[in-house]
């Protein structure tokens, strides 16, 4: 199976959680980079990313990106919270969007598919 070449990655591990919302609920943790081809974190720059845990409690759940800084990443609340995330689980984080395609893909064609696609 070849890998798109147009999903950008972002591996890294948990290094802190963040604030707890009025709730009581998890959402947002600090990120410690794991990889030579990682990069530095922008405002936003991971929005709308899937991000799938590759350890610990929730190990193979994805998540939605709502939104980072440079410092913290926020996950979606339709996900639900990251309640039990612990420092130095590992996650990775993918430009593929909510209906699993590539965000850096090339547009194609606008328009149905055509019949039997």
């Amino acid at each position: 199976m070849a890998v798109d070449p147009t999903i950008r990655r972002y591996t890294g591990m948990v290094a802190g959680l963040g604030p707890r919302d009025a709730e009581g609920q998890l959402y947002a943790f600090k990120p410690s980079p794991v990889g030579p081809l990682n990069f530095p974190l922008s405002r936003d720059v991971l929005r709308g990313w899937r991000m799938t845990m590759l350890s610990g409690r929730h190990f193979g759940k994805v998540f939605r990106v709502s939104r980072n800084t440079e410092s913290e990443i926020t996950v979606h609340p339709d996900n639900g919270p990251i309640d039990g995330f612990d420092e130095r689980d590992l996650f990775i984080i993918e430009s593929i969007d909510a209906n699993g395609a590539s965000m850096f893909a090339p547009a194609t064609g606008s328009g149905p598919a055509p019949p039997g696609v």
